[in-house]
């Protein structure tokens, strides 16, 4: 510690980007473990355990293009390009072994199939069917899986601990911008909701289209009503654009949000993949729990036996 307070504030931010980091890795985030902040579990354990206030309605979302962002920046040989790429099944592959090279073969081998294409397309021949299998792969890992999981969390309380349940609303933002300098085939990355939300387009309105304009006064109306009164719903309402409670009763329909007459409710998505995901985040935990095992042949052999299961089942196709 002496050591490093003789360093000079810009020589250590400079240096923070010099360490080895993995994907999606930043060298400062959130301290999970600060049990001072947090209380006497840390941040991922009381998510984990459910040791959290639960009394409270909750609206969460993903957008369609999480991973896009990432990728244009992680993997720019492929992704950084103004045409839509395209990659073979054989670069899909290496870029998840890549990606997820923390995960062990067992876990990535599982992922290719998962995210393969079903039509069994030629490996050496390059589609866009892989790229935007990379951009969901991300974005589910990262982001839609977990928040998915979040919104079960919150739902699923336990009968009568709670005098009224919460409610639970879940978005799929699928909204591009025309202000947007990125390509097109970008769609609706990593936090392009937020310009909505904020009224961008109303305060821009040269470089935005009039229906853009229109969506942007919708998404701030659902947003101002479910923080005034817990359930987002807009003043003029359409009968296509009520936002059902993800719930049994509803079939845990989400939202789509869309400028034009594309505001409604969808089937879920990911369930297949968000499966896979939480298996998966799982055993991360339970590894994350017990740091003392003292060889990663002992981590490995842990991953495999809950895994066998996978094994067994693509073994069969």
């Amino acid at each position: 510690m002496s050591c490093l307070r003789l360093v000079s504030p810009e020589q250590l931010s400079l240096s923070t980007w010099n360490i080895s980091l993995t994907y999606l890795e930043f060298p400062f985030v959130i301290v999970s473990r600060d049990k001072h902040f947090f209380g006497h579990l840390d941040a991922r354990a009381a998510l984990r355990e459910g040791d959290f206030n639960r009394d409270v309605n909750l609206m969460i979302g993903m957008n369609k293009d999480e991973g896009n962002y990432w990728n244009i920046y992680q993997l720019p040989q492929f992704f950084d390009k103004a045409e839509p790429p395209e990659l073979t099944r054989h670069q899909f592959d290496n870029l998840i072994d890549s990606t997820f090279s923390i995960q062990p073969d067992i876990i990535r081998s599982a992922a290719k199939y998962i995210y393969s294409d079903p039509n069994c397309t030629d490996h050496g021949r390059k589609t866009r069917f892989y790229a935007g299998q990379m951009n969901q792969i991300v974005g589910d890992y990262f982001f839609s899986c977990d928040s998915l999981w979040l919104a079960d969390q919150i739902r699923s309380t336990p009968n009568g601990s709670l005098k009224k349940p919460p409610k639970v609303f879940v978005y799929y933002f699928t909204q591009s911008s025309s202000a947007n300098p990125w390509p097109k085939w970008t769609g609706a990355m990593h936090g392009y909701e937020i310009e909505y939300v904020f009224g961008v387009p109303l305060s821009y309105s040269k470089i935005y289209k009039r229906r853009e304009q229109i969506f942007s006064r919708k998404i701030m109306q659902f947003w101002a009503s479910f923080a005034k009164n817990g359930t987002p719903r807009l003043r003029v309402l359409k009968n296509s654009e009520h936002w059902p409670e993800f719930n049994e009763h509803n079939n845990y329909r989400w939202m789509q949000l869309r400028s034009g007459s594309n505001i409604r409710p969808i089937k879920r998505r990911k369930e297949t993949e968000c499966q896979f995901w939480r298996r998966v985040k799982d055993t991360e935990y339970t590894a994350y729990l017990t740091q003392e095992y003292s060889s990663s042949c002992q981590i490995n052999s842990y991953w495999i036996l809950l895994f066998i299961p996978f094994y067994f089942i693509f073994s069969t196709f």
